[in-house]
């Protein structure tokens, strides 16, 4: 189905096709429609499974097709980070291109348009504060979208999600997203909403557009530490790894194994003998959290019980990619993206029918340098010589030279360093102070001088103990 049937607006068409949307997935032909009735709804869903996707489509349409300078639609996310995403992506789409205002935590409110409809990107913290300092008479909410309910319920939030269901009116339609329906989250579903319509898509392993999908942009030498960074932020995960070489594997199973959170994680090797293999099959899920594998998912694996598959590497033919879709579509695929795998993704945008926006973590330093990388300090003449020989020779860097200090023994400092000479005194002005009594001519007893003094003092002569040779017995 396309967007046309949809019945979407003309100028957010044109957008959508500017940005690679050319078909529907089961998301939208879903939930678009919903939305526009103007009715509650609950919708069980994987984040990335393009269901806010198609949630911010159908605002956006709201607020072109009967545009209201005194209404307007809020979201709802867990965090910061995630509002800054959601954000992100509504200005992508607008691109200055649609008359409407996007409000979020990154871009405070500097005298917005106030003839424009209004999108707000909030926390649960953020929003009952801004709903408690103004008065509802204001402005009309005529939309309130929350996503990942069942995390924001884990971070403690739903207090304050039932202060502000005190706050709202009847008139304003609730829609909530939720990973799994908990308890509480039924119970926050009675409280927030009336009669919501119930919406859950099963990923079909015939269509990879309902699988979902996130990508993560990274340079190289940063994947580990972002991998790492996003596990742990990952709620029970049950992952499987797929890198490019045996070798890659073996190593980012032992750093997963010797990090800070300590992950149970192991390498499947294509070379391990086969009971290493079905050994490493069988405790997959239960002991092992974490399975590494080298360029694509063994035949003999179960993954009834992945949760995350991780394409650390992406493959180089697409068809690779779609098979793990196909293999496993009920899980969450992450994949770490580096600029050299750009042309990649296009393919596989191009096949879904949809863009993949790029996700980022608000609190990683992306601009860290490779430590590893060492910069060439060989000059042209040892470069030189090194073609000719086959040879390299590293060029030592200078010595620091300390400026010498008088003070100090020379045999302390620098031995390269100035010396200061002392100034030389004439032998003609020289007059030495008068000599100890030690060293004047001793008297002997007869009042005479002995033989050595006349002669000048004289060392002791030492004795020369000669080399006995020890006679043999005959």
């Amino acid at each position: 189905m396309s967007f046309i049937d949809l019945g979407i607006h003309t100028n957010l068409l044109s957008r959508l096709k500017d940005l690679g949307y050319t078909r529907a997935s089961p998301a939208h032909v879903q939930i678009v429609p919903a939305i526009l009735d103007g009715g509650d709804i609950l919708v069980t869903c994987q984040n990335g499974s393009a269901y806010t996707d198609a949630a911010l489509i159908a605002l956006l349409h709201r607020c072109i097709e009967s545009p209201n300078a005194n209404s307007s639609s809020v979201i709802v996310c867990p965090t910061d980070n995630r509002a800054t995403h959601i954000a992100a992506r509504l200005r992508v789409i607008v691109n200055n291109a649609l008359a409407v205002n996007i409000v979020s935590g990154d871009n405070p409110e500097n005298s917005p348009d106030v003839s424009l409809p209004l999108i707000r990107i909030t926390t649960p913290s953020q929003f009952l504060q801004h709903l408690q300092t103004i008065e509802m008479s204001e402005i009309t909410l005529r939309t309130l979208l929350m996503t990942q309910m069942d995390v924001m319920i884990a971070q403690g939030a739903k207090t304050t999600l039932l202060e502000i269901g005190n706050l709202l009116t009847n008139k304003t339609q609730v829609i909530l997203y939720t990973g799994r329906e908990t308890r509480s989250v039924t119970h926050l579903s009675k409280f927030l909403q009336n009669g919501p319509v119930r919406h859950a898509i099963t990923s079909d392993s015939q269509h990879p557009e309902s699988t979902a999908q996130q990508t993560w942009p990274v340079p190289d030498h940063l994947k580990t530490p972002l991998l790492l960074k996003l596990y742990r932020r990952l709620q029970q995960p049950v992952s499987l790894v797929i890198v490019s070489t045996n070798s890659w594997a073996s190593r980012l199973a032992r750093r997963m194994r010797t990090g800070k959170r300590k992950s149970k994680a192991a390498a499947l090797l294509t070379s391990s003998p086969n009971d290493t293999q079905s050994s490493l099959s069988s405790r997959f899920g239960r002991e092992i959290k974490i399975l590494v594998v080298a360029k694509q998912i063994p035949a003999n694996l179960k993954v009834t019980e992945v949760t995350h598959v991780i394409h650390y590497d992406l493959p180089k033919d697409s068809r690779q990619y779609f098979k793990a879709l196909q293999r496993v579509p009920h899980a969450l695929h992450i994949s770490l993206v580096t600029p050299k795998d750009e042309e990649h993704i296009l393919e596989i945008e191009d096949r879904i029918g949809r863009p993949l926006f790029r996700d980022m973590l608000a609190d990683f330093d992306y601009s860290r340098p490779d430590v590893k990388k060492k910069t060439n300090t060989l000059s042209q003449e040892d470069i030189r010589t090194s073609r000719r020989t086959g040879t390299t020779r590293r060029k030592k860097p200078p010595e620091k030279k300390i400026p010498w200090d008088p003070e100090i023994p020379r045999s302390w400092g620098d031995r390269n360093a100035a010396h200061n000479q002392p100034e030389k005194i004439p032998l003609a002005q020289w007059s030495p102070e008068p000599l100890p009594s030690i060293w004047h001519q001793q008297e002997t007893s007869s009042g005479q001088s002995s033989d050595k003094d006349n002669k000048g003092s004289s060392r002791p002569r030492h004795r020369r103990r000669r080399n006995r040779k020890k006679k043999g017995r005959n």
